[in-house]
């Protein structure tokens, strides 16, 4: 095992130096070894497959585009999945603000002056538990609805999905714990 990762690593850096001094085909070859894994890595975080393609081609021109930078680069899949995690959060970053952006301008001036401070606070806040929800595994996000968006007690929960209470209560107190993290991180901006 240890000797395949050498390998990958060492086949990486040669398509790198390669690529750095203009080869397309070491760039395309890199591509084909990775896509798959960027597009499918980057659909589990962002739940739709179209903006994982967008952002796995838009990831692949930037290598293109710095293949030079790229020739010193110690582990290519390494660094090309910080890139990936770096470009999802500049996703839901760029979502919030255009999110902001459409409910600001959903108003006129004069309805503006008239909006408080708490409601637009209101908006980003459910902005904000909305992108952590989209980031829950399946089963959380769906314990989670039926407990507060739908008002089922922990009981009736666990009767519908036939799992046990203490599941259901697991499942909602990791939910809270995501949607916290999510907040806290926002408030750090």
């Amino acid at each position: 095992m240890e000797n395949m990762i050498k390998m990958s690593v060492e086949r990486d850096k040669e398509y790198l130096g390669q690529m750095a001094k203009g080869s397309t085909a070491a760039f395309e070859s890199l591509f084909r070894l990775y896509y798959p894994k960027l597009k499918n890595f980057l659909r589990s975080l962002l739940k739709n497959e179209d903006e994982a393609c967008d952002l796995a081609q838009d990831i692949f021109v930037k290598i293109w585009n710095k293949r030079v930078i790229f020739s010193q680069v110690g582990s290519f899949e390494s660094y090309l999945f910080r890139m990936a995690k770096n470009a999802v959060y500049d996703y839901f970053e760029h979502n919030l603000v255009k999110e902001r952006y459409i409910f600001i301008n959903a108003f006129n001036i004069s309805e503006l002056d008239q909006i408080s401070e708490d409601k637009i606070f209101a908006k980003d806040l459910e902005v904000l538990i909305s992108m952590a929800l989209e980031k829950m595994p399946d089963k959380r996000k769906n314990v989670f609805f039926l407990s507060r968006r739908m008002g089922l007690s922990n009981e009736d929960i666990a009767n519908r999905l036939n799992i046990d209470k203490r599941t259901v209560e697991n499942h909602i107190t990791n939910a809270l714990s995501d949607i916290r993290k999510v907040v806290h991180a926002a408030s750090l901006l």
